[in-house]
């Protein structure tokens, strides 16, 4: 019922406590009373740039959101900024657009009015977009020198390829200065006017906060859900993908295409699999300990190694990356390889599979210590999937859903060759080709 909490059995278990509303306009909210939360996390968030009707649209309209308006000045804002919250910070990411406060339980009510403001009542102008562009084309050449989120860049350009999840986030200068203030101002109505989702997380009383929220962003009327096609992948066999870049070191990343996104059931188990295979805060993560030679039997060939998983709401991907002197390359990626294959052929054991959910729960509660980034995540999850994943459920399904036997089948169904996508970053004139290909040739 619009208006009203949506509460499972579930949710009225001890730790599993959440109330969930659908504002009058159709928006969502999310409340989280926490007793022993240290502080407020406000999160609101919006549909991301795999939406926008142009490209790197998205992008530079967070920057003008987050940045001064409604206020006539940077000092005045960043003044009011200091003065009604504890903390404040944007992001833009595929699926969602999120803006994210810290504040107190008394200062609660006059921070989300001031979240209000900050993102609804946003007034653009041309000089302020004048005024942002050189700051977004400085953001995207700090990404270029550090190479990460360059490489982040070319994965999602190659997996993705002729879909908007391709697209950068950011452009050159040129490209950016075709987006007119009109574009913005559109854009920005658009989103704000279609469901969003609100996240408080504290140790707060889910009924005003209900009121606080619906009185601010549940009177937005709604123009309906944003709607983007479905990424198809036409991959059909390995891509190896070379650039060119002036660096000492070659950047490696290895990809792998998800054919399934945000609330499928195999997400789980192969989050669990990227946890043993290169989790980047594990000292034995098993990339590490093949790559960095730890074990005595090997030399040391990279300073670090580590994988990730991301989902969308369709699908997503699994990147290893590491780091390694040109005359390394084909060794490294032997030994990626070989960890790629020991999963598909070799269940964790007890004791793996135990160090991995022990890592996959510590890494949800140190989220919830957080009253921001926990008030982020469970925005966004309420955006994409349509329903909060909290730190006890998530607890219960690790422990109910992975198993050594799951993580090896889903190793073998997705860990595929057809699925993979290699991109080499840096002096790559200095590589042999084949020698790529034969090191890659157990894939």
């Amino acid at each position: 019922m619009r208006g009203q909490p949506v509460m499972s059995r579930q949710d009225q278990l001890p730790n599993h406590q959440f109330v969930q509303f659908v504002l009058p306009n159709g928006s969502q909210l999310v409340a989280v009373p926490d007793v022993h939360a240290h502080g407020v996390g406000i999160a609101v968030s919006l549909p991301g740039s795999r939406f926008e009707p142009k490209p790197l649209l998205g992008h530079v309209t967070e920057h003008l959101i987050a940045d001064r308006e409604p206020y006539p000045s940077y000092t005045q804002f960043a003044a009011e900024v200091d003065k009604r919250t504890t903390g404040f910070n944007a992001e833009i990411y595929r699926e969602a657009m999120s803006f994210v406060f810290g504040t107190t339980v008394s200062d609660l009510p006059e921070t989300i009015d001031f979240a209000y403001r900050v993102i609804v009542r946003s007034r653009f102008s041309e000089r302020m977009l004048k005024r942002e562009i050189p700051g977004l084309v400085v953001e995207e050449k700090l990404d270029d020198d550090t190479i990460d989120g360059m490489l982040a860049d070319l994965v999602d350009e190659t997996l993705f390829s002729g879909h908007i999840l391709g697209q950068r986030l950011f452009g050159s200068r040129q490209e950016m200065f075709a987006i007119s203030v009109a574009d913005i101002r559109h854009w920005h109505q658009r989103i704000i006017h279609s469901p969003i989702a609100v996240a408080v997380y504290g140790n707060v009383d889910p009924t005003p906060v209900h009121r606080w929220v619906s009185r601010r962003f549940g009177r937005l009327p709604s123009r309906g859900p944003l709607d983007t096609p479905r990424f198809v992948s036409r991959q059909s066999k390995l891509r190896i993908r070379t650039i060119q870049w002036p660096t000492q070191l070659i950047h490696i990343a290895v990809a792998t295409f998800l054919p399934f996104g945000l609330g499928h059931s195999h997400r789980l188990v192969l989050s669990a699999l990227n946890n043993h295979l290169g989790e980047q805060k594990r000292w034995g993560n098993r990339l590490l300990i093949r790559l960095i030679g730890k074990d005595r039997s090997t030399d040391r060939l990279v300073y670090s190694a580590d994988s990730n998983i991301w989902n969308n709401r369709d699908c997503g991907k699994l990147v290893a990356t590491t780091q390694a002197e040109p005359d390394k390359v084909e060794e490294v990626l032997r030994r990626i390889v070989e960890e790629y294959d020991r999963l598909r052929s070799q269940p964790l054991t007890e004791q793996e599979l135990a160090v991995a959910k022990k890592w996959m729960v510590s890494l949800s509660a140190r989220r919830n210590q957080d009253p921001e980034r926990h008030a982020q995540f469970l925005a966004e999850q309420a955006l994409v999937v349509g329903r909060p994943l909290v730190h006890q459920s998530f607890v219960d399904a690790v422990e109910r859903s992975v198993t050594a036997e799951r993580i090896q089948r889903a190793a073998r169904r997705y860990l595929r060759r057809d699925r993979t996508s290699v991109i080499l970053v840096g002096p790559v004139k200095r590589l042999r080709p084949r020698a790529i290909r034969r090191a890659l040739a157990a894939l």
